[in-house]
């Protein structure tokens, strides 16, 4: 007999998911939740710097600088 020192606390997780909903419902569960998370595509993420105005200002995030067009000097935009 083998016999784990440390078993793992899923394992306990999952035995009472099937003794209180039954084995083959939590096996359908299981099988969905696998099955629906591999066509889908990972949503790159959203950097602070790339937010509109109003999401900044709704997160409390200072205003961001104007950025001027490369090349012009950095007097161009105030007169």
């Amino acid at each position: 007999m083998i016999t784990i020192p440390n078993p793992s606390p899923v394992r306990g997780e999952i035995s009472t998911l099937i003794s209180r909903h039954g084995a083959l419902p939590v096996l359908r569960a299981v099988l969905f939740t696998l099955l629906s998370r591999q066509g889908r595509k990972r949503r790159p993420p959203v950097f602070a710097n790339e937010l509109p105005p109003h999401l900044r200002r709704d997160l409390g995030l200072p205003p961001q600088q104007r950025s001027l067009r490369p090349g012009l000097p950095p007097s161009a935009g105030l007169f």
